[in-house]
């Protein structure tokens, strides 16, 4: 039977196929994502799969997979089912094929040796990196179309997936077809917002048919048309879901309410007589009842299973011979509640998930129990499978078997050799559970289970996971290893202080006087930080790790503990950083190279201002990370490229790998480190060395979020990064002209940086970036404290970090045109071709006023109001317009006047002022 109705929701799909395939390989037209939404039974699977069969007509690779129900899924099931059959297109040197392949069942003979091993979390990035990046090339290669049905059911690590391939279809002929449940997946809702942002998204939300509809739908099924009336009728009680009204349609024929007389249908009982059920499942109730009670039984305890039913595995849970079940799932597919699937999963499986759950709800908790009991029993006896380990877990958890706990690990266990994280920490946390049920769980699986938390990046919940486990735990010893372990996970992974320190404190309370590698391992991850706060802004000083934990870890412990000791924040020569390199160039772990790698960076071109060595090495970091398959590593090497970009004058290049860098550390915590660069510092700058008035520049919330960090006590005790979020707040609200935020921020800055010594992480560049926000407001109150300031490091040795000189500082602080050139001069020779271009914009004469003013009385009317002080957000409330308006106006007239910025179009105005007096 042929799709009924929907014909502008295929209409809209029909041109996206056909920008999809019309583009050709590589083409880049029709990619997207269509996510079609709607109750259940609505026909949400007959639309997507319509699609799917005429993408395929139109010459479309098609892929499809569908998610179950259930906890028991295997680890990324969804993606290893839908790529099965291009197995042969893998990879095998890819830096995540080797686990790829052990998931699909391939044999390590497909994949070459896999790469070096990572933490946990970074583990699981590389593999969703490498399996989008298989589905991406086969769309590259010919367009395709993906089909995903169910994705309420979608476990969060699958999710992962679909984001960075939505994110990535616009640019491919890549088109994403989707079907879910609204409201029934928090992890999906999560996910659909986040991609309605970042990509080319169309929602399709299905209702019921119309009365027509309804009727030309019967007529379909039944081959002839219905009598009005009852089509009305069946319509009003349905709302014209369609899989409720086929199930009305069979019970009315079976309860034989209508009949076929004369070739046609009729009935002889009025329409209050038919007796139409008020709900889906008293319908399903009613049609099972007619079958045999054989076959009831079976199907009851079939609606155990989440997933496919297996005959031989139901024949053990009914206590009967295979054949006699096969008779009954035989007479349940004439009735129409049961599908013969006929694939290498199950043979048989529910005709709809609403048949499943009116015979599930049929079944009272004690009986629920029973059955998931008998069922977890028959799968034990089957022959062993790595699909039926997690779903043996998850029989046993709904039979609340306190024998079920083993079953649940090795279930986690699986999901964390497949680094689906997400999974793990659900069969730990089950596990968990069904120990509790005789009192308190075990000490170990506890500990078990804060450690996946924490590489879930479940931050909240493993910290207090951990607790526990703590109080649980009776060795000392072994409290020490679960707190180094998990308290690193935590630290690492940008959890706030609050979450990891207790747990580092308990532990170092336990080791006492000791002094050995366990106490070092504690002592490193205490950061000593001395907290320095003035007027609401609190930063902090670090103040190196303890040398003896330093030395009691060079002399037993491995690379990456060696690597824990180097610190981004100490303060290295120039040639001390080329050493350690050398040092870093010789372990083995990636981990502790890449850790060397960023500190080494850091000290390059935030200390010593170093952009040509920092992007050298930085293209280094970024082959590594690629050869190793290192996440994050990636997107550090293009944030920092980004830096050394802008700084050279190439800000479109710059831009572009701050695009990049945010996608790839999308995942990591809110407060990682990197997150925090790519959201706040690497923002600020890059947009600071590119025009100021581009679209994307956000002054207001650059600058509000990092004002916010500075705010946070926390923060001081944690990282020095309090000076530099000061300094790049007060730089944001400087170039947007918002006076009174900046002050807030220089003010306190500047006593801070009086308080701090030249060698202090982020005191430099903290310090120019005072200076440059003072210019950009023609702001000179603070020219002597700054003077002073600069005298001071320059001093000591010390270079404005990344903006490598002081000379433009200085040019800023006395407005000495001469200062300016010399500034240009130095700058150009140090290839800093963004900078010296500012330095000769700001240095160069005044052009002489026009006669004429050559702006309009709105773009005069702005003008004025930059030069008062007003932010561009201010000024479209003045003015009662939009901020893109203001933007617009404001990037118009900086052209006509020549003006770079406001501090240049507020000295403008007043020579305009001053023209106009005299």
């Amino acid at each position: 039977m042929g799709l009924v109705g929907r014909r502008p929701e295929l209409d809209r799909l029909e041109a996206r196929l056909a920008a999809l395939c019309e583009g050709g390989a590589g083409g880049g037209r029709g990619g997207g994502i269509v996510l079609i939404s709607g109750e259940p039974g609505v026909g949400k699977t007959a639309l997507a799969r319509e699609t799917a069969i005429r993408a395929a007509a139109r010459g479309a690779t098609v892929l499809q997979a569908a998610c179950f129900e259930g906890e028991w899924q295997p680890p990324y099931h969804l993606w290893t089912e839908l790529l099965r059959d291009r197995a042969a297109t893998l990879d095998p040197s890819a830096p995540g094929a080797a686990v790829i392949a052990g998931l699909m069942g391939l044999g390590t003979e497909r994949t070459a040796a896999g790469p070096p091993g990572l933490p946990a979390d970074e583990e699981q990035r590389r593999l969703i990196d490498a399996m989008t990046s298989w589905l991406l090339a086969i769309a590259a290669a010919e367009p395709a179309l993906v089909l995903l049905e169910d994705l309420q059911w979608a476990d969060p690590d699958s999710l992962a997936i679909l984001r960075r391939a939505a994110r990535a279809a616009a640019r491919i002929p890549l088109l994403i077809v989707g079907t879910h449940r609204s409201g029934e997946s928090p992890a999906l809702d999560d996910l659909l917002a986040h991609v309605s942002r970042e990509a080319d998204v169309m929602r399709i939300g299905l209702g019921g048919f119309s009365v027509e509809e309804v009727g030309e739908y019967l007529a379909r099924t039944t081959g002839d048309a219905l009598p009005a009336a009852i089509v009305r009728a069946i319509h009003d009680e349905t709302r014209g879901n369609p899989f409720f009204v086929r199930e009305v349609l069979s019970h009315l024929i079976e309860e034989a309410k209508i009949a076929r007389r004369d070739g046609r249908w009729t009935t002889e009982a009025s329409i209050a007589e038919l007796g139409i059920p008020d709900s889906v499942r008293r319908v399903v109730r009613r049609r099972v009842a007619r079958l045999s009670p054989a076959a009831q039984e079976t199907l009851a305890a079939a609606a155990a299973f989440t997933a496919g039913i297996e005959p031989a595995v139901l024949a053990q849970v009914v206590d009967r011979s295979e054949a006699e079940v096969l008779d009954a799932l035989d007479e349940a597919v004439a009735a129409g509640v049961m599908a013969a699937m006929g694939d290498r999963r199950a043979s048989y499986d529910f005709s709809h998930a609403i048949v499943r759950h009116a015979l599930y709800e049929e079944l009272g908790g004690a009986r629920r129990r029973e059955v998931h009991a008998r069922v977890a029993a028959a799968i034990d006896a089957a022959p062993p499978s790595s699909r039926r380990t997690a779903e043996l877990a998850a029989q046993h958890y709904r039979a609340g078997s306190r024998g079920g706990v083993a079953h649940c690990v090795a279930a986690a266990d699986q999901a964390r050799a497949g680094h689906a994280n997400e999974q793990a920490v659900r069969f730990l946390r089950m596990a968990v559970e069904l120990d509790t049920m005789s009192g308190q769980p075990d000490a170990r699986l506890l500990a078990r289970l804060a450690i996946a938390e924490a590489e879930a990046l479940a931050l909240d919940a493993a910290a207090v996971t951990a607790a526990r486990a703590i109080d649980a735990l009776a060795d000392p010893d072994e409290i020490t290893t679960f707190v180094v372990s998990v308290a690193r996970l935590l630290k690492e992974a940008g959890a706030p202080g609050p979450g990891w320190r207790p747990l580092v404190e308990r532990g170092l309370a336990l080791v006492g006087d000791r002094r050995d590698l366990a106490w070092a391992r504690l002592r490193l991850l205490i950061s000593p930080m001395a907290p320095l706060a003035e007027a609401g802004v609190h930063v902090g000083r670090w103040m190196g790790h303890d040398p003896a934990a330093v030395a009691r870890v060079d002399a037993e412990g491995s690379e990456e503990d060696r690597a824990r000791t180097v610190e981004a924040w100490d303060w290295r020569s120039p040639e001390e950083t080329m050493a350690l390199l050398e040092t870093a160039r010789t372990w083995r772990s990636p981990a502790a190279i890449l850790r060397a790698y960023e500190a080494a960076n850091r000290s390059l071109l935030f200390r010593h201002g170093d952009v040509h060595g920092a992007e050298q090495l930085m293209q280094e970091l970024l082959e590594a990370a690629g050869r190793w398959g290192s996440v994050a590593a990636q997107g550090e090497a293009f944030t920092q490229l980004a830096l050394c970009h802008a700084f050279l004058g190439q800000v479109g290049r710059a831009q572009e790998e701050l695009d990049e860098a945010r996608v790839v550390v999308e995942p990591l915590g809110p407060l990682h480190r990197q997150q925090l660069a790519v959201s706040v510092s690497h923002a600020i700058l890059v947009g600071y060395l590119g025009p100021h008035d581009a679209p994307g520049a956000d002054w207001r919330r650059w600058g509000e979020r990092a004002a916010r960090l500075v705010e946070q006590p926390f923060l001081s005790r944690s990282v020095p990064l309090g000076l530099i979020c000061a300094g790049l707040g007060a730089l944001a609200f400087g170039v947007g002209g918002d006076t009174g935020r900046a002050r807030a921020l220089v003010d306190p800055l500047t006593t801070l940086l009086e308080r701090s010594a030249p060698r202090d992480y982020g005191a430099p560049g903290a310090l120019w970036m005072a200076v440059a926000a003072c210019w950009h407001l023609s702001r000179t109150d603070l020219a002597a404290r700054h003077t002073a300031l600069v005298d001071r490091f320059e001093a000591a040795g010390i270079g404005a970090g990344p903006f490598t000189s002081w000379s433009l500082a200085r040019a800023r602080l006395c407005g000495d045109p001469a200062l300016f050139a010399a500034a240009r001069v130095e700058l150009e020779g140090l290839g800093h071709r963004t900078l010296a271009s500012m330095a000769a914009a700001e240095g160069a004469p005044a052009a002489p006023l026009p006669a004429r003013s050559p702006l309009t009385s709105r773009e005069a009317q702005i003008l004025g109001l930059i030069a008062g002080g007003y932010t561009n957000q201010e000024i479209a409330g003045q003015l009662h317009v939009s901020v893109p308006t203001v933007n617009r106006h404001v990037a118009n007239l900086y052209v006509k006047i020549g003006a770079r910025n406001r501090a240049s179009a507020t000295a403008y105005a007043v020579r305009l002022q001053g023209q106009a007096t005299t």
